[in-house]
């Protein structure tokens, strides 16, 4: 569910569903009471997108390895690459006790790391906060109303929400450039605060609920929100998938 709560936005969610339906992309326009029905949320408008899905990140890695190593992909753990030498035919691959000889080197670090300086000044790192309920008991699911959605607001920063396996809501977002070290502790502390005054705001319900649990991600951006994929001129035989949004380290609180 991406929705709105300005009336103003709601012209723009409009379009926005126009150009995806133009794309192939089936979504469902909701009015302000049907958003409220499906939501609990009183809000301006929101548009409801099918197939989407919630991921265990630790079980697709292994799911994807398995395949890989199942269609003869050779898989070595706790090799941290020292180098790599790109030239016209190929690459060389540096390890602490050995080196690979390839035709391309693959780059898939979710962002670039300090080892590609001159592409790491194209990211920019932020951090991002949420908060865990405790499990939610079913008398106070139904007086909050909000359905099996997850939710995606048009703020900014924005607002992001969905429900876990054992019943716990997680509200994440507020999302701020990169807080010193010195002062994550304090800053964590802070965005948990607001983000559980923001999910009371949606849900009165919720009143008098604190956060079970709360932590912070790391993730990198770059200027226009899209990932950078393919080679680039200082680096031959390098193939580069560098994702937008990657999230890179968290902390539990």
């Amino acid at each position: 569910m991406y929705w709105t709560g300005d009336t103003t936005t709601a012209e723009d969610l409009r379009r926005e569903l126009s150009r995806r339906r133009r794309m192939g992309i089936k979504g469902t326009w909701l009015s302000a009471a049907a958003l409220q029905r499906v939501t609990g949320i009183r809000g301006a408008a929101g548009i409801l997108t099918p197939g989407n899905a919630q991921v265990d990140p630790y079980k697709a890695c292994l799911g994807v390895a398995s395949h890989a190593r199942g269609a003869g992909a050779r898989l070595f753990e706790h090799s941290p690459v020292k180098r790599i030498s790109g030239g016209r035919t190929g690459v060389r691959i540096a390890l602490e006790d050995g080196e690979v000889r390839a035709d391309w080197a693959i780059v898939a670090t979710g962002y670039a790391t300090p080892e590609f300086r001159p592409l790491a000044g194209r990211f920019r790192m932020t951090n991002t906060y949420v908060i865990a309920t405790s499990p939610i008991s079913a008398p106070t699911k139904r007086r909050m109303g909000l359905g099996p959605v997850m939710l995606w607001d048009t703020s900014d920063p924005y607002h992001y929400a969905r429900w876990t396996p054992d019943g716990r809501l997680l509200l994440g977002g507020e999302d701020e450039p990169r807080t010193r070290v010195r002062d994550r502790r304090e800053s964590l502390k802070n965005h948990a605060s607001s983000l559980n005054s923001h999910l009371v705001s949606l849900f009165p319900a919720l009143d008098g609920m604190t956060p079970q649990y709360a932590w912070e991600g790391l993730f990198a951006t770059t200027p226009d929100g899209l990932p950078y994929i393919g080679t680039h001129r200082r680096y031959p035989r390098h193939l580069f998938a560098e994702k937008a949004d990657q999230v890179i380290g968290d902390k539990d609180a």
